[in-house]
């Protein structure tokens, strides 16, 4: 019997795993991007993302999160460099600000069986005390999540695909006219399937996909040593900053989304503003003093794709019976990525899916579970 063959274009973190989910399943799969795996220009680049289990009351992203780190422990035990941190991580809830997330977080945790504590404001400081904490009363600790060294996880998983007989090819490629894939030296590449999975780029290819292309702006700063054992990854939701010790030697890594900027994928400077860093200092000098002087050590921008509700975006293109579509990874997606997968595998296979949420045609209302701490 023939196998189905599979072109995946992208290989960037959903893609990848995608790709191997489905030769896993006896799909003969060719993985395509415009550039090298983990490069400094896809969503999936850079030093590192956070794995975390607290979604809300959205039950789904938080057994995916669990299910997603047993195959994240997996391709770590077959990689020959570390590809995660668990160091723990803390939803920090400022004086006089409502807990009602972080309360439903825990309710999901406690009926998923994932580990979770409160802390107070003594606890607080004693985790996070070198870094001169302060004005937070309340704290959701995950003491499992923690990081994943994201550039390094891209190229384990995509060395998986090779493995596995996946054929990866370096080119780009783009949907044709004569509704097959053209590919950049005006070839063209046919297979049973298409999935696309080509992030933000893929609101510019399908009028279909509604995806906006933003940028997250992240500093390192440096000093005094700060590990991630000495310093937990740590999320302040009210003012869409987050940050963690230092990971890779580059320095502690603080990302900042307070505002929604969109990206110019293909000509814009990948470097972080002057104005959100004097921001990023005030906002230090107010909660972690003893951060706020220390000198910066390195800074970028990291793009990402936004779906209208924060959904992940895993369906079939309208009008098409065999192109799909795999993103929307709304900056929560790298975490989730092996899982994404293996739903995109089990839909080319015929399946059911999971759910009717990250169809094209679901409802486009905003999502709770919508967030970049991801």
């Amino acid at each position: 019997m023939t196998k189905s063959s599979v072109l995946v274009v992208g290989a960037g973190i959903l893609g990848s795993w995608t790709a191997s989910a489905l030769a896993s399943r006896g799909f003969e799969v060719t993985l395509v991007d415009q550039f090298a795996p983990g490069n400094a220009r896809a969503s999936s680049g850079g030093e590192s993302r956070t794995i975390r289990f607290a979604h809300g009351s959205d039950e789904l992203l938080t057994e995916w999160s669990m299910k997603s780190v047993h195959h994240w422990q997996e391709l770590d035990r077959g990689w020959h460099e570390p590809l995660q941190a668990t160091a723990g991580a803390t939803w920090l809830i400022r004086d006089g600000e409502d807990d009602g997330w972080e309360t439903a977080s825990a309710s999901t945790l406690a009926r998923c069986g994932a580990k979770y504590r409160w802390l107070d404001t003594d606890e607080i400081q004693s985790m996070y005390g070198r870094t001169a904490i302060r004005g937070f009363r309340r704290g959701l600790h995950e003491p499992d999540a923690g990081l994943l060294y994201a550039r390094r996880s891209v190229r384990a998983i995509v060395a998986r695909c090779r493995e596995q007989g996946v054929t990866v090819a370096t080119s780009h490629a783009r949907p044709g006219a004569d509704g097959r894939v053209v590919l950049a030296d005006g070839s063209h590449i046919e297979r049973d399937h298409v999935v696309w999975a080509c992030g933000p780029w893929l609101g510019q290819l399908f009028d279909d996909v509604t995806v906006t292309a933003l940028r997250q702006h992240i500093y390192y700063f440096g000093g005094a040593q700060l590990g991630l054992d000495q310093m937990p990854l740590w999320l302040d939701r009210t003012s869409m900053v987050y940050g963690s010790g230092d990971l890779t030697g580059r320095g502690i890594k603080i990302n900042t989304d307070r505002e929604f900027v969109e990206a110019d994928l293909d000509c814009g400077d990948r470097l972080a503003d002057t104005a959100t860093l004097a921001w990023l200092r005030r906002y230090l000098s107010e909660h972690f003093p003893g951060l706020a002087d220390r000198p910066v050590t390195g800074s970028e921008t990291n793009q990402y794709e936004m779906s209208v509700n924060g959904d992940f975006i895993i369906d079939r293109l309208p009008g098409e019976t065999s192109w799909w579509i795999v993103g929307g990874g709304s900056g929560q997606g790298f975490k989730h990525a092996p899982m994404i997968g293996a739903e995109a595998a089990n839909l080319l296979a015929g399946g059911a899916p999971t759910t009717s949420r990250f169809s094209l045609q679901a409802p486009r209302a905003h999502s709770e579970s919508a967030s970049v701490f991801g």
